[in-house]
């Protein structure tokens, strides 16, 4: 039966392994952001680096949506947890995803619809917002399972449960770097291996809930 890790122990410890966990499981991911980008920049075309320039701002916005909906998640899942109603937090856990499937895949579709104009409030006019709008357009219709994993992870941080949220989002920094060619000859490359960590992480993150319960 599930228990509220955090209303024991020592206060200090418990935010010191979760906020390391969740570091190294961020760092993990932006590093191999950062290295995708660096393979981008070294085919010599500006052009490329400046649109992936303008992409990362409005996909900055988007990923900001579903942090916010993992941040309520999980309040709204330990809460229950504190309160020793296990059950809620089950019906929480379920509704939230539930929720945060259908707002993103709302979400997603509205700035799907309004790459071009969003593009060009940014000031990219030309082949930069061309390209920037082939980037995201491939990007944004990952958003649901990118919200859904970081949700998962809100929860398994709910529970107390670092060690499996770090571990699961290491996993999609390393099938990124694991699928990045040697030579990146195109930029839809590593767009695609985005968009494949994000399919990966969140039902594996789901897979995680339900093979241990929402009560481990």
């Amino acid at each position: 039966m599930a228990e509220a890790k955090f209303l024991k122990g020592n206060l200090f410890g418990h935010v010191t392994v979760m906020s390391l966990t969740a570091s190294l499981g961020l760092m993990a991911v932006f590093l191999v952001d950062f290295v995708d980008m660096v393979f981008i920049s070294m085919l010599g075309k500006a052009e490329l680096a400046a649109a992936i320039g303008y992409a990362g701002t409005i996909l900055f916005f988007t990923t900001s949506f579903g942090i916010g909906l993992a941040i309520a998640a999980g309040a709204l899942v330990a809460r229950a947890l504190g309160a020793d109603e296990i059950q809620e937090a089950k019906a929480r856990t379920t509704h939230s995803l539930a929720y945060g499937l259908l707002f993103s895949i709302l979400f997603a579709a509205l700035v799907w619809s309004q790459l071009e104009g969003l593009v060009a409030l940014l000031g990219a006019s030309g082949e930069v917002a061309a390209l920037s709008v082939d980037f995201m357009r491939i990007i944004v219709p990952s958003m649901p399972f990118l919200v859904l994993g970081m949700m998962g992870s809100a929860v398994l941080r709910a529970h107390g449960d670092a060690r499996r949220a770090m571990w699961v989002t290491i996993l999609g920094g390393l099938v990124n770097a694991v699928l990045d060619p040697p030579k990146i000859a195109d930029v839809r490359s590593p767009l695609i291996e985005g968009l494949l960590q994000d399919g990966l992480v969140a039902p594996v993150r789901l897979l995680q809930r339900l093979r241990g319960g929402v009560g481990n």
